[in-house]
């Protein structure tokens, strides 16, 4: 049987399908040759070369399933080889640069200035505020703060667990005490079963960039919210006084050891996260003003 795959990697191939290849849904398998690939690639990349390179990523996926899956009567596959491995073959591929953007120590005062309550505003808009300010204290990804449910959420012990994650392993993650008291603000006269709700057909956050650009002219700091996690794990290597531990971090951020034979043996617990995050919050907080003795953070030289 199958794997299933998340509801986040499920959207992921329904958009490709649609926007790259809706008229190519009713071809045989048979038909898509290794010339048609290369054409239909170079017409997409002129629509974004990181959008080119993850529909012919999930086109490429989907052939190879079926190349296992489905056969001939006599057992042979449909096809004899993928036709995107010319992609790889003449090395079209495009190269991304990786991202770096996150919020400087210094920005942070304005970002949360922008994070306050609107009471002009929709729920729905403050609720993207304080789905920010979760993922920047607690360094999750996206979806798994919008998919965040209350049966996941103990306030008493003060931790939050994620059940579908990127690495299909369950996390849970202890917050601090500013955290613990924006979601108990949050839990008062709750009426959807999601910490983030909205009124849409999942019932939780989904579609929120008119709400972050909102954010963004407000508090002068460009973001996305994949930026914020990165914005953790910077504090977490960079600004706390004493750095965390390269296993502590991919604990605190649920990365996978990959080949890493010795982070198997070290076993870092839930309790062993509580001070990292205390530590992560209150530098934030520091930073942000929204707490006593701020820290001085040295400006980088210009020129």
């Amino acid at each position: 049987m199958a794997r299933a795959l998340s509801p986040k990697s499920r959207d992921v191939y329904a958009d490709a399908m649609e926007r790259a290849f809706s008229d190519w849904q009713n071809k045989p398998i048979s038909a898509l040759n290794r010339n048609l690939i290369e054409r239909r690639f170079e017409e997409r990349s002129q629509h974004g070369p990181a959008m080119a390179n993850l529909h012919f990523r999930v086109l490429r996926a989907v052939l190879n399933y079926a190349m296992e899956k489905y056969s001939t009567p006599d057992g042979e596959p449909l096809i004899p080889s993928n036709p995107c491995n010319r992609l790889t073959a003449l090395k079209r591929w495009h190269r991304i640069e990786r991202r770096t953007r996150h919020i400087e120590p210094h920005q942070l005062r304005q970002w949360f200035a922008a994070l306050e309550h609107r009471p002009e505003d929709s729920d729905q808009r403050n609720a993207v505020r304080d789905f920010c300010a979760f993922i920047l204290l607690t360094g999750c990804r996206e979806q798994e703060a919008a998919r965040l449910k209350w049966a996941d959420v103990d306030l008493d012990a003060a931790k939050v667990r994620f059940p579908d994650t990127k690495n299909h392993r369950a996390h849970v993650l202890p917050v601090g005490p500013w955290l613990a008291d924006l979601l108990e603000r949050r839990q008062q006269g709750r009426t959807s079963p999601y910490v983030f709700p909205a009124e849409n057909q999942s019932g939780h956050l989904l579609n929120h960039r008119k709400s972050i650009l909102t954010i963004c002219k407000d508090s002068g700091v460009e973001f996305r919210c994949h930026d914020l996690r990165r914005t953790f794990a910077s504090i977490a290597t960079v600004h706390l006084e004493r750095s965390l531990s390269a296993y502590t971090l991919k604990r605190l951020l649920n990365h996978s050891s990959g080949g890493d034979v010795t982070a198997g043996y070290v076993q870092v617990g839930v309790e062993d996260l509580r001070e990292p995050m205390r530590q992560i919050e209150d530098f934030i907080l520091k930073c942000a003003g929204l707490k006593e003795s701020a820290p001085v953070i040295a400006l980088r030289k210009v020129g």
